[in-house]
C-alpha cells in the first residue's frame, strides 16, 4: 500500500481644499439663501442691513435673538432695498469675472449656474457646458444642448464622433451628456488638450487618446483648436448632485498618478418622476462629470457639511420597524424590529426585496465599468477545463467544462486516451443552468451511477440512478436528501445515503424555507425499489441535532459510521461488518431494526478519518493529541493500542492522504496541469496528461508574495498579495482584502479569473488573510478565532488592512474589504468595528444575527464555531459583536478619519437554504435605518445596498453566468466607489 499525503506549509509565522468665497448651495427657501450667505461671505449681509436686536424669541426657557426678522416680510420695503442692494453688489463683482460670458447660456435657468461657474473659476481653462437629460445622444441633440451653452456647433460638426455604444474600451459605458469639439477660446492656448473630469486622470488620458485616434482631438501643435469636454450625469434621491470639474494637462503626464486640484464646485437640486432610477427624467441643469457614485460625492459631504450629503444621499425605501418586538436573553432586553424579515412568504418581506433589488440596480446602472468587468471576465472565463480522471469498473470518468458552459459535464471512456463520450449532462436539465450535479458515485463494478441534483443552488438534494451501459436513468428518485454521501455496497445492489424528513408543507419551494434541520437519518437503498421500501440504518432521536455518514471501505468489508455534533473536526466512528449479517442488509427491511454498529470511538474528543484498511487493521488520520494531524494505526478488533506511522509535523499541517493501490496515479495541482505516473517502474516518471491554458493570461505580469502581520495581541498572521510586477508603494492603488477565519477552513492559492481581471485591468492589488479560525495551522489556530476567542479574527483582519495602508500599499478610501459566509460575519463586523478604515464592504451570504442564527436550518450546527445564546456566558460573546446589534453611528463615535460607515453590499440570494437570507435582509434594514433615515441630514451618503439574487443559494452549483454576473456587479460597484478605473 502506498499512501498519498498532502500537507500545507505557510512558513512562521484626501483632504480637499474648496475655495471659500462664493460657495453655492442648493435654494431651499429664500431666508436660507440669505442666511447661507451670510454665513459664506462673514459680516457682509450684516454689515449692509438693518439690525433690530431687540427681537428675542424664548425656547422652552432659551432667548434667542432674531435680529434680521424684518427679512421674513418679502413685501416689506426694507426687504426690497436689502435684495436691491446685494443684488447690485453682486452684479459689481461679476463684472470684473473673465469667464462669465464663455459659461452663459440662453435658457435663463443657467445664468445662476454659469455665474457660479465663472466665480469659483481658479483658470480660464475650465468650464461647464449645459446639457439637458437626454435618452438619446444624436449629433443634433448634441449640437442642440451645445447652443443652450452658448457655444458654436452643428449636427455635421458633431456627427463624425462615433456612438459611444460603437466605441472600444476604455469608453465601453452610458453615454455622456456631451462630447464634442471646443473653441481653443475654453482651453489655455499651452494646453489644448485639457479634459475636464473627475478624480481619473488616467481615465481621461485614455479617452483623450482614443478620441485623438479618431480624429474628434488634435495632437497638441497641430493648429486645430479643438478639445475635449465631458459632462456625465448624476442622479440620486432625485437630485442632480455636485459637480467638480477639474482640469488635468494631458500633454503634460497622461499617466500621472497624482489628483488633479478640484476647482468648481455646483450644487443644483433637480426633481426627479422616480428617486431609484437614475435613468429618470430629470431637469435641464445638469453639470456634472461623471455617473452616480456616492462615494465620490461623500468627498464633497466631508468638506461642506450635510449640503452636498443631500445631494448624493440615496432615497431609502421606507421600511416598517416593529420596536414591540423584544427578547430577554439572560435577563437582557434586545429588540428585533425586523423580525417579520425572518418569513420569507409574507407579503411585506416580498415587498421589501422588491423595492431593495430596485435600488440596488439604479446604483449599479451607473457603475460604468459594469460592461467592461462583464466582457473581460467572460472573456477569460471561456477556456476548456479538465477535472483529474478516476476509475470504476474497466472504465475512467471525468468533468469537462468548454469554457462558458453553466455546468462541467460528466464523460466516461474505456480508456485514459480512448474516445469519450458525454454521460451526464447537467445543461441539458435545465434551460438556465440552475439544475446542477451536487454529489455522485458510480457503484464498483462500473455498472451505475447514482447522482445527486440540486435546483436554483439549494442544499436539497434529489438522488436518481442512471445504468452506465446504455445511459438510460432508472425510475429510482430519492427526495429530502442533504449533507449527504452516496456510498455503494460492493456488490452493486444499493448505496447508503443521509435524509431529513420530508416537511410537513405539501407545496414547498425546497430551499426557500428557514425550518430547522432535525433528526437526521442513514437509510440504504435498493436500485429499482422506492424510497418508501428504503431500510433505516441508523438513527438518534434522542440527539436530534446530530448528522451522520456512512461509507463502505475500499474492500467492501465494513460499514464505517460516523457522528458529528457540529461543524468541529471531531466525530464519533463506529463500524459494522457486512459478513457478519446473516441475511445481509436487505434482511433489516423486514425487522425494522438498525443495523449493529460496534463502537470504536464513543466520543467527541477528536477526529478520525479513515485513510484505508487491511483487513481488521485500519489507517486513520486524526487530531487526538496532534492539532496537525497525524496517521496512527490500530486493529479494531484489539482497540486497546494505537501506533503513530506518521507523527505530527512540528510546523507543517497534514491536510489529507489517500492509499494508492493501482499503477496509475492522477493529481490536478494549483499550476493547471494533470500528471500521470507510472507507479509499477522502478523510478517512477512522471508526465503531463492534460493541461489547463487560460488565453490571454501571462503570469509573468504579475506576481504573489506572502508577508506576515503583526496582529493586535502580537501574533503574526499570514497574508498573500498580489499584484502587477514592480508596483510602486506610494498609496495609491484601489486594494481588494479577503477574509474567511473559521471552521477549520484553510485559504490556500488558487487560480481566480476575477481577481486577474482586477489586477490586469483596474490596477488592484489582491490579498488574502489567512486569519485565526481557520485551519492553515491545524486545529489549534483554529480554536485561537472560534467560540469565546472569536474577537481575535476580527483583529487579524483589521491589522492586515492598517498594514496594507502604512506599508504604502492603498489608502483607507481605496481599500474594500470582501468575505462570504463566516467570511461575511468578518466583513460586517470588521464595519461596524472599524467603519473609518474602508472605502468598501462587500459582505456575501453573511452569518449577521449571532443571537438567531442557530434557529434557522442547519444553523445549530455552527454553535460549536460561534458559541449559542441560550447559554448565558455565550450569549455574552455573542452580543459584543453580532453585527445586526452593533451597527452604531460612527458621526457619534471617536473616529479620526470617518464619518461614516464605507460604501457596503450585502450579497444574498433567495434559495439560500445554508445561511438563509433573513440574516442579510434584518442587517440591510437596520443599516439603513440606523445611518440613513432615522435622522435628517445624516452624513452617510455612502450607499448600502443588497444585491438580492433568484434561483441561486449559497454557491455551490451556481452557473458560469451567475458568476460572471456576480462578478461584474460586486466589483464595478467597488470600483466606483474607489475610484478605480479600467484600462486595457
Amino acid at each position: 500500500m502506498l499512501l498519498l499525503l498532502k500537507s500545507i506549509s505557510f512558513g512562521f509565522p484626501i483632504s480637499c481644499r474648496f475655495p471659500n468665497p462664493g460657495v453655492y448651495l442648493p435654494y431651499p427657501s429664500r431666508r436660507c439663501r440669505l442666511s447661507i450667505l451670510s454665513w459664506a461671505m462673514g459680516s457682509i449681509a450684516g454689515d449692509a442691513a438693518r439690525r433690530d436686536d431687540s427681537i428675542n424669541d424664548t425656547y422652552h426657557g432659551v432667548p434667542v435673538a432674531d435680529p434680521y426678522c424684518w427679512l421674513e416680510h418679502p413685501e416689506s420695503e426694507d426687504n426690497k432695498e436689502f435684495v436691491a442692494s446685494q443684488a447690485e453688489l453682486a452684479e459689481s463683482v461679476l463684472t470684473g469675472c473673465a469667464d462669465r460670458e464663455l459659461c452663459g447660456c440662453c435658457n435663463p435657468r443657467c445664468n445662476r449656474a454659469a455665474t457660479a461657474a465663472s466665480v469659483l473659476s481658479a483658470s480660464p481653462t475650465l468650464t461647464l457646458i449645459a446639457a439637458p437629460r437626454r435618452r438619446s445622444f444624436s449629433p443634433a441633440h448634441v449640437a442642440s444642448d451645445v447652443c443652450l451653452a452658448g457655444l458654436s456647433a452643428t449636427a455635421g460638426d458633431l456627427a463624425r464622433i462615433p456612438a459611444w455604444s460603437s466605441l472600444p474600451s476604455p469608453s465601453r459605458r452610458p453615454p455622456p451628456l456631451a462630447a464634442l469639439p471646443y473653441p481653443l477660446s475654453l482651453a489655455s492656448p499651452a494646453s489644448p488638450h485639457r479634459c475636464l473630469r473627475q478624480i481619473c486622470p488616467a481615465r481621461a488620458a485614455s479617452d483623450a487618446r482614443l478620441l485623438r485616434g479618431l480624429g474628434a482631438v488634435p495632437t497638441a501643435g497641430s493648429g486645430v483648436s479643438a478639445g475635449l469636454i465631458e459632462a456625465w450625469p448624476v442622479l440620486t434621491n432625485g437630485v442632480a448632485a455636485a459637480a467638480i470639474i477639474t482640469g488635468t494637462d494631458l500633454t503634460e503626464s497622461p499617466l500621472r498618478r497624482e489628483q488633479p486640484s478640484r476647482r468648481q464646485i455646483l450644487l443644483q437640486r433637480c426633481p426627479s418622476a422616480n428617486p431609484y432610477a437614475p435613468t429618470a427624467a430629470i431637469s435641464e441643469r445638469v453639470y456634472l462629470p461623471h455617473p452616480s457614485c456616492c462615494r465620490r460625492l461623500s468627498i464633497l459631504s466631508r468638506a461642506m457639511g450635510s449640503v452636498a450629503g443631500d445631494a448624493a444621499r440615496l432615497s431609502y425605501p421606507p421600511t416598517r420597524r416593529d420596536d414591540s418586538v423584544i427578547d430577554m436573553y439572560h435577563g437582557v432586553p434586545v429588540t428585533d424590529p425586523y423580525r417579520w424579515l425572518e418569513d420569507p412568504e409574507s407579503e411585506d418581506t416580498k415587498e421589501f426585496v422588491a423595492s431593495q433589488v430596485e435600488l440596488a440596480e439604479s446604483v449599479l446602472a451607473g457603475c460604468f465599468d459594469r460592461e467592461n468587468l462583464r466582457h473581460e471576465v467572460t472573456r477569460l472565463f471561456d477556456h476548456p477545463r479538465h477535472g483529474a480522471p478516476f476509475r470504476r469498473g474497466d472504465k475512467y470518468f471525468y468533468f469537462h467544462n468548454s469554457g462558458l458552459q453553466a455546468q462541467s459535464v460528466l464523460y466516461v471512456q474505456d480508456s485514459l486516451d480512448g474516445e469519450a463520450e458525454v454521460l451526464l449532462d447537467p445543461n441539458a436539465l435545465s434551460k438556465d443552468g440552475t439544475v446542477a450535479l451536487s454529489t455522485y458515485s458510480v457503484s464498483k463494478d462500473g455498472k451505475y451511477i447514482a447522482y445527486g441534483l440540486s435546483e436554483s443552488g439549494s442544499d436539497w438534494v434529489t438522488i436518481r440512478v442512471m445504468n452506465i451501459a446504455d445511459k438510460q436513468t432508472l425510475s429510482d428518485k430519492l427526495s429530502w436528501v442533504k449533507f449527504s454521501s452516496i456510498s455503494w455496497t460492493h456488490d452493486g445492489k444499493g448505496f447508503f445515503y443521509g435524509r431529513y424528513p420530508a416537511p410537513r408543507e405539501v407545496e414547498l419551494d425546497a430551499g426557500t424555507e428557514t425550518n430547522i434541520n432535525l433528526n437526521h437519518e442513514i437509510y440504504y437503498h435498493v436500485v429499482g425499489s422506492d424510497q418508501s421500501e428504503d431500510i433505516l440504518c441508523w438513527k438518534d432521536p434522542e440527539h436530534p441535532k446530530y448528522s451522520f455518514g456512512a461509507s463502505v471501505t475500499e474492500d467492501g468489508k465494513y460499514i464505517i459510521l460516523g457522528t458529528y455534533e457540529g461543524c468541529d473536526p471531531v466525530n464519533k466512528l463506529y463500524y459494522c461488518e457486512i459478513c457478519t449479517l446473516p441475511q445481509g442488509i436487505e434482511g433489516f427491511k423486514e425487522t425494522k431494526g438498525m443495523l449493529p454498529f460496534v463502537k470504536l470511538i464513543d466520543n467527541f474528543d477528536a477526529q478520525y478519518h479513515v485513510v484505508a484498511n487491511d483487513g481488521d487493521e485500519f489507517t486513520f488520520l486524526t487530531n487526538r493529541n496532534a492539532p496537525k494531524n497525524k496517521l496512527v494505526r490500530v486493529d479494531i478488533k484489539k482497540p486497546e493500542l494505537w501506533t503513530d506511522i506518521l507523527p505530527e509535523h512540528e510546523r507543517d499541517v497534514l491536510e489529507s492522504a489517500d492509499a494508492v493501490n493501482g499503477n496509475q496515479l492522477l493529481r490536478s495541482p494549483v499550476d493547471g496541469k494533470t500528471w500521470t505516473c507510472n507507479l509499477t517502474s522502478a523510478i517512477p516518471e512522471m508526465k503531463i496528461f492534460r493541461e489547463i491554458s487560460v488565453p490571454g493570461f501571462d503570469r509573468t505580469n504579475f506576481e504573489v508574495k506572502q508577508i506576515f502581520v503583526n496582529s493586535k495581541d502580537g501574533t503574526k498572521i499570514p497574508m498573500f498579495i498580489m499584484s502587477k510586477r514592480d508596483i510602486e508603494l506610494d498609496g495609491s492603488h484601489p486594494t481588494l482584502l479577503y477574509g474567511y477565519g473559521g471552521f477549520n477552513i484553510s485559504l490556500t492559492p488558487s487560480f481566480s479569473v476575477s481577481r486577474v481581471v482586477l489586477c490586469k485591468n483596474m490596477g488592484f492589488v489582491v490579498c488574502v488573510a489567512n486569519i485565526r479560525g481557520g485551519g492553515e495551522y491545524g486545529e489549534e489556530w483554529h480554536k485561537a478565532g472560534a467560540r469565546a476567542m472569536k474577537q481575535n479574527c476580527f483583529d487579524d483582519f483589521i491589522a492586515c488592512a492598517e498594514l496594507l495602508i502604512s506599508a504604502g500599499y492603498t489608502s483607507y478610501r481605496q481599500l474594500c474589504i470582501e468575505g462570504g459566509s463566516n467570511g461575511g460575519l468578518l466583513i460586517a463586523a470588521c464595519v461596524n468595528q472599524r467603519p473609518d478604515l474602508f472605502g468598501c464592504a462587500l459582505a456575501h451570504v453573511g452569518v449577521m444575527d449571532m443571537l438567531r442564527f442557530h434557529k434557522f436550518t442547519i444553523g445549530h450546527a455552527w454553535t460549536t464555531d460561534y458559541g449559542c445564546s441560550d447559554n448565558e456566558e455565550e450569549f455574552h460573546w455573542l452580543i459584543k459583536y453580532s453585527p445586526l446589534h452593533n451597527v452604531r453611528r460612527p458621526w457619534e463615535q471617536s473616529f479620526v478619519n470617518c464619518c461614516q460607515y464605507p460604501a457596503i453590499m450585502l450579497l444574498t440570494a433567495d434559495h439560500d437554504d445554508r445561511v438563509v437570507p433573513l440574516h442579510s435582509l434584518k442587517l440591510l434594514a437596520t443599516l439603513q435605518y440606523v445611518l440613513c433615515t432615522s435622522i435628517e441630514d445624516t452624513p452617510q451618503v455612502n450607499p448600502i445596498i443588497g444585491r438580492i439574487d433568484v434561483k441561486s443559494g449559497h454557491g455551490a452549483g451556481r452557473p458560469t453566468k451567475k458568476m460572471i454576473d456576480e462578478v461584474a456587479d460586486r466589483y464595478s460597484f467597488m470600483a466606483n466607489m474607489l475610484d478605480a478605473s479600467w484600462t486595457e
